[in-house]
């Protein structure tokens, strides 16, 4: 299965002439752009015609080119990416509270344990590498796997061996 030929091209067609109607357009309301017939709406429709894209990756890519040219820190946080956004703008954490870094095939490092947190309490300072975490060879474990662990974590379970 798959997207042919035929369906990518009407696709390419359709989207050229709904942009070609915007590229005339010197001004926009809010109706013109997303509101029902609006440009973006036509846009969902002739995907949903053609069958080429999950509607899913239209709006991240509509609301990508329509955060873009306001500055470089503007985005949009997706429900997806909630909690993480909180954890990192709330200034609290659950777990054993260290930075780390993990390259592919070496220990966990940490970069920095928090002031009294758990694993500064326990001694883990910077620089100590994590060779088992929660028992498991640190090779089983993505930077970001590690941490969705230790954030799951009251206490420091690991061995810890001085670099």
């Amino acid at each position: 299965e798959g997207i042919g030929r035929d369906e990518g091209n009407e696709f390419i067609i359709r989207m050229d002439a709904n942009l070609s109607q915007v590229r005339e357009k010197d001004e926009f309301t809010v109706d013109d752009l997303i509101g029902e017939d609006g440009y973006f709406d036509k846009a969902l429709k002739i995907n949903a015609e053609t069958g080429l894209f999950p509607e899913t990756v239209l709006v991240h890519e509509f609301m990508h080119g329509a955060l873009q040219p306001l500055d470089k820190f503007t985005d949009t946080i997706w429900p997806a990416e909630w909690q993480e956004f909180e954890k990192h703008t709330q200034g609290r954490f659950s777990g054993v509270g260290i930075q780390i870094r993990k390259r592919t095939g070496e220990p966990i490092l940490v970069v920095s344990p928090l002031k009294d947190s758990p694993a500064y309490r326990a001694g883990i300072r910077p620089g100590d590498l994590i060779t088992l975490p929660c028992g498991m060879p640190h090779r089983v474990y993505t930077e970001e796997q590690a941490n969705e662990r230790f954030s799951l974590l009251r206490d420091v379970a690991s061995k810890v061996r001085e670099p």
